[in-house]
């Protein structure tokens, strides 16, 4: 592929070449600026929400036959190695 240009910025909006907005349609993406250059990076996979994060902790933790009382000691242990 050819090295794409940006066409123009205005009213603080890049627009992207055709193709570019083809491919690049409706993704999620990194942006990460510094003085003279953007970086615009594809997230190949997205981001859990809270709830789908909790469900497949709660799955892991029943697959694994964890009580509640294993959690609340893993938990304890895990809290003195972040808060030493």
């Amino acid at each position: 592929m050819t090295q794409p240009t940006i066409t123009k910025i205005e009213n603080g909006k890049i627009v992207l070449p055709k193709k570019l907005r083809k491919i690049w349609r409706e993704a999620k993406v990194l942006i990460d600026a510094s003085q003279d250059m953007i970086s615009i990076k594809r997230l190949s996979k997205p981001a859990l929400t809270f709830k789908q994060m909790l469900d497949e902790f709660q799955q892991a933790t029943r697959k694994a036959k964890l009580s509640k009382k294993d959690m609340e000691k893993v938990l304890q242990e895990v809290r003195k190695e972040i808060y030493k």
